[in-house]
């Protein structure tokens, strides 16, 4: 839908003249969701200003579907943007009839279009780790995203053991697999592939830290080795030395994401919030909360 404003105003403005029966928090989350351009271009502020001649177009979001296996971010023809909690496999083994977030989102498309729509795996978190993920439409877009995806942004919630030491900066070495699939740091050029991280303190607990976390590259358990490599393994992530008192819980969470849209080329961001109960350490015997 097209608005051609007759009068100069700001962006909210407009909006809610435009939708007159929506809540501000609506018309916040059309912006931050990227569903309003102005002379075509994306804009999540609501306070711009916008003069006759301007061109503002909008597209109303799908409502949420209450039967969706999970927590729908965004959704259009082309992805799926979804948040995936803790102890959930991204993919499972058919074979072995394990469940996935991948195939309960795959059986909910396919039931509600009677078998039209599919998904495509893009990139993936490990079990124990919740957040975004996303999710092409088809092949193509998959491709595309890809092939691409590391020019995106990537931001994580860790909570982490102890305290590091600068308390924010970089860390730049190699990553390669070592015995039993582990993967280890080494600052020997040649061996693994080169990974960029940098993380910064948020808040500190006592003996933890919560950090923001965020990544140049993406190379496999990249923050989970590059934070045990500062003796600050992240909480519950005993494969990297995280104590065992706390429920087998890694405390990482992929709460940002930026990325260029695979068919449209818009500027896409995503953010959730902080999982309820992350800072939270609860005994072993007790199941994800």
């Amino acid at each position: 839908m097209i608005i051609t404003p007759q009068n100069e105003t700001t962006l909210m403005q407009l909006l809610a003249g435009e939708f007159s029966d929506a809540s501000v928090s609506r018309l916040k989350k059309m912006l931050k969701f990227g569903l309003v351009r102005v002379n075509g271009r994306i804009v999540t502020r609501g306070d711009i200003r916008i003069k006759p001649g301007d061109t503002v177009e909008y597209e109303k979001a799908r409502p949420r579907d209450p039967s969706s296996p999970f927590t729908l971010v965004y959704e259009d023809e082309h992805i799926l943007v979804s948040e995936k909690p803790a102890g959930v496999l991204c993919i499972g083994y058919e074979d072995q009839g394990d469940t996935s977030f991948y195939k309960e989102w795959l059986d909910h498309l396919r039931e509600r279009s009677k078998g039209r729509e599919r998904i495509f795996i893009v990139h993936r978190l490990d079990k124990e780790v919740s957040g975004l993920l996303v999710f092409a439409k088809n092949p193509e877009v998959q491709a595309k995203l890809k092939e691409e995806w590391h020019l995106g942004t990537k931001g994580y919630y860790a909570l982490v053991e102890g305290r590091p030491v600068p308390p924010a900066g970089t860390i730049r070495n190699y990553i390669a697999e070592g015995p039993g699939e582990r993967m280890v740091a080494t600052t020997e050029e040649g061996i693994g592939k080169f990974a960029i991280t940098h993380y910064s303190t948020l808040r500190e607990y006592p003996g933890h830290t919560l950090l923001e976390v965020n990544l140049e590259t993406g190379r496999k358990n990249q923050i989970r080795v590059h934070l045990a490599g500062l003796g600050c393994p992240i909480t519950g992530d005993r494969r990297y030395g995280s104590k065992d008192r706390y429920t087998r819980r890694i405390r990482l969470h992929a709460f940002h994401l930026e990325f260029d849209h695979p068919v449209t080329g818009e500027h896409m961001k995503f953010e959730t919030r902080i999982p309820k109960g992350f800072t939270v350490l609860r005994p072993e015997h007790e199941k994800y909360k």
